[in-house]
């Protein structure tokens, strides 16, 4: 039987001089860390900005000390700043930190929870980090959110019509209007 897996994941001591980093606001620092710290053994994390609220901010978001509408910018400035690559999977968003090391020893299960990046995102981002960082964003920033208290029932044809739509879903790009 594997032993536990015990989670330890440094930084590098160049990570305070790195300059994608330091162009990042404070809070977005903070989501960078906590991604780091909470991410599978693929380095793969979710994509979704209210599940990442969720799952790393859960305490604070109870204070009402943050919002999803802050961590979907802190998120996009991370994907801005060639920290994280946003992918899809079966329509899921998830982010990949690229270049993050996590050692672990052959006795230890992998801690692997989140699907890998497809290879061919990985090559198109190697290529040109700026082009697929633009595509992303211009393929998913009208992508419908799902509001909490609305039922998954809902077929597509019913979410995609504006007439029965028209207050039930939210996109990111209506976040982002409201708040600027």
């Amino acid at each position: 039987m594997a032993a536990k897996r015990v989670k330890w994941n440094p930084l590098k001591e160049s990570y305070v001089d790195s300059k994608k980093v330091n162009r990042l606001s404070f809070e977005a620092e903070t989501l960078f860390t906590r991604l780091i710290a909470k991410c599978d053994d693929n380095s793969n994390f979710d994509g979704d900005p209210t599940l990442i609220t969720c799952k790393l901010y859960a305490e604070k978001m109870r204070l009402g000390l943050i919002s999803v509408t802050d961590t979907l910018r802190m998120r996009n400035e991370l994907v801005t700043n060639l920290l994280v690559i946003p992918y899809q999977v079966c329509g899921e968003t998830y982010l990949h930190i690229p270049n993050n090391k996590k050692y672990r020893r052959s006795d230890v299960t992998s801690d692997i929870r989140f699907p890998d990046v497809p290879k061919k995102d990985v090559e198109a981002w190697a290529r040109d980090p700026q082009t697929y960082t633009n595509q992303w964003f211009n393929e998913t920033v009208m992508k419908p959110l799902r509001k909490r208290n609305e039922s998954v029932t809902n077929t597509e044809q019913e979410r995609d019509n504006p007439e029965t739509n028209s207050s039930r879903y939210i996109t990111e790009h209506d976040i982002t209007e409201h708040n600027s």
